[in-house]
């Protein structure tokens, strides 16, 4: 058989059956699609229309007279079960739909109170038309509420994990140092403070600042929840440690050479130091590296009899000066020194009156760098 012919006797299949008894024209095959297309329509319509029941979480918005404030926690969303067609529900959010009451507060209340609500269906807004509300599980709602006064609390700064063997917390600052706390006025107490969430210092070996939250304040009756951050500086250094040097030997900063002093000596020639410092720079201190000793520069060469002098140290950076005992040793000559200055300097020496020194004491002993 042709493929002419094939074609002819598919088409007179299609006409007996769709047509029996008629010819298949082209307006036939017209109304055959858009019966098709319209049965295809009304089933989506007639399936977009299918309910569905969902449960649901809605916001809870409250309405407080002016003067008052929630105060603790209240429950800010309620769950709701709703019905409707199914392409609305997918579509419908929970930023949509809220809860929303208005207070009333009678003339002359108490300054604090406790309000008990049950939302309905008509609280509830931004709900389609065509969605049904079938059920809210949970309508009671407890809201406290305060004709709050303005009190501020000073702050108290907690701290956990102390520093390690090493290191120490020297000190710290904070600002600000009050916070304003809004509550009725029989709630507060004059021991009433704000205290920080707790700063850990854990493996802190170095000073820091951070902004550091509040914890909620217990009132007599009520829980205040300050929003308010309080920047804390927190001054880390190493633990102090300190040693003392036996038998230090003093030294003498000459103005003149030794040998114009014969018979010249220190009483006594060794003193003890203490030093004071990090741990680690105690624990590397080398012999000789504290060295003590007296400043004679200033006193020219006519020098006899006995002088106290304050003894002066040099140590390393880092470590400082605690005692040195004795603080003060005796210079002593048995006989004048020699002659031995040029004319020169001799007449530089008495024109500037240099000639016996009195006995200079300094505050402290001093740490030379």
């Amino acid at each position: 058989m042709s493929t002419a012919r094939r074609k002819g006797a598919d088409m007179n299949r299609l006409k007996r059956w769709f047509f029996p008894g008629q010819k298949l024209a082209i307006n036939d095959i017209v109304t055959l699609t858009l019966s098709v297309l319209t049965g295809i329509m009304i089933w989506v319509y007639v399936d977009s229309r299918r309910t569905e029941e969902r449960i649901m979480t809605a916001r809870l918005e409250v309405a407080v007279p002016a003067g008052w404030r929630t105060t603790g926690q209240m429950r800010n969303t309620v769950r709701v079960l709703l019905r409707g067609p199914r392409t609305i529900m997918g579509a419908l959010t929970s930023d949509e739909v809220r809860f929303y009451r208005s207070l009333e507060i009678p003339a002359g209340a108490a300054n604090s109170q406790e309000i008990h609500i049950e939302l309905t269906r008509e609280d509830l807004r931004g709900l389609p038309r065509d969605i049904a509300v079938l059920d809210i599980p949970d309508p009671s709602v407890k809201i406290n509420l305060i004709r709050p006064v303005r009190k501020y609390i000073p702050v108290e700064v907690q701290f956990q994990n102390e520093t390690s063997k090493e290191y120490e917390r020297t000190g710290y600052d904070f600002s600000p140092e009050f916070v304003a706390v809004y509550a009725a006025e029989d709630e507060f107490s004059p021991t009433d403070v704000v205290k920080t969430v707790p700063i850990n210092l854990k493996d802190h070996t170095a000073s820091f600042g951070s902004y550091v939250d509040l914890e909620p304040l217990k009132l007599k009756s009520t829980t205040v929840f300050p929003d308010e951050s309080i920047f804390v500086q927190v001054n880390i250094s190493q633990r102090k440690a300190q040693i003392t040097l036996e038998k230090i030997p003093v030294s003498i900063l000459l103005a003149t050479p030794l040998e114009n002093l014969p018979g010249s000596k220190l009483i006594p020639a060794q003193v003890s130091v203490t030093l004071e410092g990090g741990a680690q720079a105690i624990k590397s201190l080398t012999p000789g590296a504290v060295s003590v000793y007296i400043d004679t520069k200033d006193m020219g060469s006519s020098v006899q009899g006995e002088y106290v002098m304050r003894c002066r140290t040099r140590v390393p950076d880092g470590l400082k000066v605690v005692t040195v005992v004795p603080q003060e040793v005796r210079w002593v000559f048995p006989q004048a020194p020699k002659a031995a200055q040029p004319a020169a300097q001799a007449g530089k020496a008495a024109a500037a009156g240099v000639g016996q020194v009195p006995v200079r004491k300094a505050k402290d002993a001093a740490s030379v760098k």
